[in-house]
């Protein structure tokens, strides 16, 4: 049996990175994880690009802010 590559537990599933993970990185697609780094894996949030999390009411919170920023400038 495998180790998980994330915890070294017995490994008893896989995790598919992707085929973009394997082509960037040259790391191996299929990693052997453990139920709880699958589930860890599963729940993750992809990094943000530029460092900011703009989802849902964040993002029209944000736009709101900047509309009367610039309606006080005028």
């Amino acid at each position: 049996m495998s180790e998980c590559e994330r915890c070294g537990e017995d490994a008893t599933r896989e995790w598919d990175h992707g085929y973009d993970y394997a082509f960037w990185t040259r790391q191996p697609r299929r990693v052997p994880v453990c139920d709880e780094c699958y589930q860890w894996y599963d729940n993750r949030e992809p990094p943000d690009p530029d460092g900011e999390a703009f989802r849902g009411g964040e993002a029209a919170a944000y736009r709101a802010e900047r509309m009367a920023e610039w309606q006080r400038l005028k």
